[in-house]
């Protein structure tokens, strides 16, 4: 028997691929098949690229006083965390396995008054707040009086510290495996050294990099210079004039490429095959709206665990670029972002009042009391614009659900909506577990999966134009496929 229908001109319009995610910088009916012109936490499954939703956080820790910045040292296993008090900006120390307000440990002083910067180095972790170099060995934290006195970044290379020293306009090595000796003597090549960045080219130095084999040098007049090689053999080049940089922690290294965000472009340098020469290319045309909403001097931080970086903004608004997909999805937490790192396969997002975890299992997020409430996701579809009119005939989703309750959750194309089915409605058809003799020592696998589910409604509504529309906030949904049945009148 085959199914027939009166219109010859009938089509089915299947939509699973998202991957080309926010475009809001045209209008919607001219973006890409697979984008969406507005998109709040969701973002592509990392395996079959289908749209979900976002991980919602778990309290590791929180704390008696307000953060100003944090840190994991893999070394030692501990969160280093920055307090904002009374006497000044405090560095404390936890352990990252069983942190307790407890077992806060209050270390030192910050010497500078400028966001940390924090790198990896022998014992511990070196910290550049724009004072004295700081170094923190596990136990206590030392501040090393002989370093220039406004280190404004920290960088480790073949052995040595690099600081960029604001004051002079320089970047200054420290003496081989020494991170207390500076004294520079011209008859030892292992002593410390310093290489002007830009000589009289007016600007004043913002940070620097990693790409590749070199280290790549941002000013703020837009200067951009490459430093290879190691004393005495190194090499100072310029390779651009007019890249804008945000500021200290608006830029990361990705392996070979390298992502700096200026005032109203996101730029990646990347290392080209021939003569291992960098180019610069925008890759924010499609964002241009998100980025105005950013401070100027946003941080900008790289999660392996999900191959993204995140842009994090105010509010607890970020910007996600996928690494994986080459495209741009917003997650919106419920309170400010200070931060956010990875150690193995744990993200971390650190909040002014504490530390958390993203949890794969949950859609809760915590609000600046310390509570949680349920984040909230949507995202809106390329529009389809007909010469004439669409008549909608049937619109059907297939979805994912992990909730049980989606009153109000829902899909719909125009006024005709379909609510998320849930687990309440449908049997669950997974394998049993009697008589099954499998160890479920370390197996990830759930004994009770996600279960595809289906909502269909027939219906006449005839318009213009056609724009998918999806809300909800009692849950985690992976989104299959959504159909629609249309003739074109």
């Amino acid at each position: 028997m085959r199914l027939s229908t009166k219109h010859a001109n009938q089509q089915t319009i299947t939509m699973y691929d998202f991957t080309g995610g926010l475009n809001s910088s045209i209008s919607p009916e001219n973006i890409g098949e697979n984008q969406l012109f507005r998109v709040v936490n969701m973002e592509p499954d990392g395996a079959s690229g289908l749209l979900k939703t976002v991980a919602g956080t778990k309290e590791v820790l929180t704390v008696p006083f307000k953060i100003y910045s944090a840190y994991y040292d893999r070394i030692n296993k501990k969160f280093i965390l920055v307090s904002i008090e009374d006497e000044g900006k405090k560095i404390y120390a936890v352990n990252s396995k069983n942190p307790t307000r407890e077992g806060l440990t209050s270390l030192a002083t910050l010497s500078g008054d400028l966001k940390p910067i924090y790198t990896l180095w022998e014992d511990g972790v070196l910290i550049a707040s724009g004072g004295k170099l700081q170094y923190y060995d596990g136990e206590a934290v030392q501040t090393l009086s002989t370093s220039p006195d406004k280190c404004s970044g920290v960088y480790v290379r073949n052995g040595r510290v690099l600081v960029s020293d604001t004051e002079q306009n320089k970047i200054v090595y420290s003496a081989v495996g020494d991170e207390e000796n500076w004294e520079e003597n011209t008859n030892d090549d292992s002593s410390s050294k310093w290489v002007e960045t830009g000589y009289k080219d007016g600007g004043k130095f913002i940070g620097m990099v990693n790409l590749s084999d070199a280290i790549i040098i941002f000013k703020d007049n837009g200067y951009v210079y490459r430093l290879t090689g190691n004393f005495p053999d190194w090499n100072m080049q310029e390779i651009s004039r007019k890249l804008d940089c945000g500021g200290r922690l608006s830029f990361c290294s990705l392996t070979n490429t390298v992502l700096v965000l200026g005032q109203y472009n996101l730029q990646m340098l990347d290392t080209t095959q021939d003569y291992s020469d960098i180019k610069a290319g925008s890759i924010s045309t499609q964002i241009t709206n998100q980025l105005q909403q950013m401070p100027l001097d946003a941080q900008i931080v790289f999660i392996p665990p999900l191959n993204q970086v995140w842009i994090i903004g105010e509010n607890g608004f970020i910007l996600i670029y996928s690494t994986t997909y080459k495209s741009f999805f917003t997650r919106q937490f419920n309170s400010n972002v200070i931060t956010a790192f990875s150690y193995e396969n744990n993200v971390f997002v650190v909040k002014e009042n504490g530390i958390y975890i993203l949890d794969d299992s949950s859609f809760v997020d915590s609000i600046e009391d310390g509570s949680f409430a349920n984040l909230s996701w949507s995202f809106t579809s390329r529009r389809m614009v007909s010469a004439h009119e669409y008549l909608l005939k049937k619109f059907q989703i297939n979805v994912s659900p992990a909730f049980l309750d989606a009153e109000k959750d829902s899909i719909n194309v125009g006024r005709i909506k379909l609510i998320i089915p849930t687990s309440t409605k449908y049997a669950d058809d997974s394998e049993l577990i009697y008589d099954n003799d499998t160890l479920i020592y370390n197996n990830t696998t759930k004994i009770y999966p996600e279960v595809a589910m289906s909502s269909t409604i027939k219906c006449v509504q005839r318009s213009r134009a056609i724009t998918v529309k999806g809300n909800g906030r009692h849950g985690r949904l992976v989104i299959n496929s959504i159909k629609l049945d249309i003739v074109e009148v």
